[in-house]
């Protein structure tokens, strides 16, 4: 079964008489990659957080196929797996493996099913060397790719995604785009908040502009970086709306090339190369981790 989440005139506040969002509204629907955008403390993680069911709001509604999510809370929320802004705040297991197996043995499944399940999304998301660490020992970006595989790996129908790529290196960042290309094309709902114009540039079907915790505007993904859109919702431009305002290129040949859609599996271009040159292969290049810790 595939699932359309709606939020409904939202509004929260973590103290009295003052909302964090106010009458937020917006809709994504099952093979739709949608993206919150909006400067820091605009609300986007509160949103996120009472789309997962993780806090319920002072009014308004948040719906999954029509249905209320917090009047069939337990049943809903196994379909939704939520990735936080901080990984830290969701690993808690002894290793890695773990870590990936913990929301599979809460079902019940039987271990061997756990362990070829496990192996899987670890190969997917390139951590399969990781799976004996311990997670509190790990880089940032090492974190935040084994939270993500905590919730692929039980394969929720939506996935709400706080700064998938933060933290992250060029190719980390290209397993992500991989990872939300096969959930688009998998019929999976998709609802990320990010500051990265250019990533959701390239992956989102449309964005939801926050604004003082209102939606200040609703684009298509192609149309985040152009200047019009950016200077309406106060935002700063990315590189890639400097680099085509300065060699007046089309922002629609820049959407042809970079753009990962449905129609069009990410190929492993980067957008900080800015030519067809592929980023190099994990067998030819490894992560940057400087901020990897010890053990």
């Amino acid at each position: 079964m595939r699932y359309k989440v709606t939020v409904e005139d939202v509004w929260f506040s973590y103290v009295r008489g003052n909302p964090v969002l106010k009458g937020v509204t917006l809709s994504a629907s099952p093979g739709e990659v949608v993206a919150i955008l909006g400067p820091t403390g605009c609300g986007k993680s509160t949103l996120l957080t009472i789309m997962a069911g993780l806090m319920q709001p002072d009014e308004g509604h948040v719906l999954v196929n029509g249905e209320d999510l917090f009047r069939n809370i337990k049943a809903l929320r196994r379909h939704i797996g939520l990735l936080f802004q901080d990984p830290e705040h969701q690993l808690f297991n002894a290793t890695v493996y773990d870590e990936v197996a913990y929301a599979l043995r809460t079902t019940g499944m039987p271990e061997d099913e756990v362990r070829r399940r496990v192996l899987e999304v670890a190969e997917e998301l390139g951590i399969k060397e990781l799976l004996d660490r311990r997670p509190f020992k790990l880089s940032v970006g090492e974190k935040k790719k084994v939270a993500l595989a905590s919730i692929l790996s039980y394969d929720p129908e939506i996935l709400l995604l706080d700064e998938p790529t933060a933290n992250l290196c060029a190719r980390d960042e290209a397993l992500i785009i991989s990872t939300l290309t096969k959930a688009r094309q998998a019929g999976k709902t998709v609802v990320m908040a990010s500051h990265d114009l250019e990533f959701v540039f390239r992956v989102a079907d449309k964005a939801y502009i926050m604004g003082n915790g209102t939606i200040k505007a609703v684009v298509k993904g192609e149309d985040v970086i152009k200047p019009e859109i950016l200077e309406a919702a106060g935002l700063t431009p990315p590189l890639i709306t400097m680099v085509a305002e300065h060699f007046r290129i089309s922002y629609e040949e820049i959407a042809s090339l970079t753009r990962v859609t449905g129609e069009r599996k990410h190929q492993g271009q980067s957008l900080r190369l800015r030519t067809k040159v592929p980023v190099p292969s994990s067998d030819t290049v490894a992560c940057n981790h400087s901020d990897k810790g010890s053990g």
